[in-house]
C-alpha cells in the first residue's frame, strides 16, 4: 500500500458510524456521519495556500483531497464540516512522509502531521496540536470498508484521553432495474 493507491481507494461517499469513549469519565457517545472524499487539483488555490502557510513547495504535494462531512441528523453541512488533506511525501520513500490539514472555509489553524504505513497496509497519521496528540490508524477490511481507530492524548495530565472506533462502509449507487415479466 502507498498513499495514492489509499487515497484513490477512499475517494467516494461513505457512511461512517463512530464510537467515543471519555476515559476519564467513562462517556461514550455515537456519531452516524456521511463522508463525501474527493481529489482535488494539484493547482488548487486552496491547496498552494495551505502548503505556502507551512512554509512547504506545493509542487511536492501529491494527492490532495476535500472532505465534507454531514451528520445524519442534520441537512447541510457548515464550514467547519469541510476539510483539505495535501501529503507531502517523504522524497526517498513515498511511504512515509508529513500531511497538512486545512478547514477549507474556516479561520481554525493548519495542522501538519506525519504519515507512514504500517507492512500490513495501515496508514498511520500523528499529528500534534497546541493541547493534544492524534493517532489515527486507518485501514481497508475490503475496498467498500475502512477501519479507523483515533486516540487524541492530552499534552496535559490534567486533559482526557479519548479513542475513537469508526466504521466507514463505501455508499454505492444502486439502479433499479425491471424484474423481468414484471407487470408496469
Amino acid at each position: 500500500m502507498n498513499i495514492s493507491k489509499f487515497l484513490r481507494l477512499s475517494h467516494g461517499q461513505w457512511r461512517s458510524q463512530r464510537t467515543g469513549h471519555a476515559w476519564d469519565r467513562c462517556e461514550t457517545s455515537e456519531l452516524d456521519m456521511l463522508l463525501d472524499i474527493a481529489p482535488l487539483a494539484l493547482d488548487d488555490e486552496a491547496v498552494a495556500h495551505a502548503c505556502r502557510q507551512c512554509d512547504l513547495d506545493p509542487d511536492t504535494a501529491t494527492f490532495p483531497f476535500q472532505v465534507a462531512w454531514t451528520s445524519i441528523d442534520r441537512a447541510s453541512t457548515s464550514a467547519d464540516d469541510l476539510s483539505i488533506f495535501v501529503p507531502i511525501p517523504n522524497p526517498d520513500n513515498a511511504n512515509y512522509g508529513r500531511i497538512i490539514q486545512s478547514h477549507r472555509n474556516s479561520s481554525a489553524p493548519i495542522a501538519i502531521g506525519k504519515y507512514h504505513f504500517n507492512l500490513d497496509g495501515t496508514l498511520v497519521l500523528t499529528t500534534e496540536h497546541p493541547t493534544t496528540i492524534v493517532e489515527e490508524k486507518i485501514w481497508f477490511a475490503t475496498p467498500n470498508l475502512r477501519l479507523q481507530v483515533f486516540v487524541s492524548k492530552p499534552k496535559l495530565a490534567s486533559d482526557r484521553t479519548t479513542t475513537t472506533f469508526i466504521s466507514e462502509n463505501r455508499v454505492i449507487a444502486t439502479t433499479t432495474r425491471p424484474v423481468a415479466g414484471a407487470i408496469a
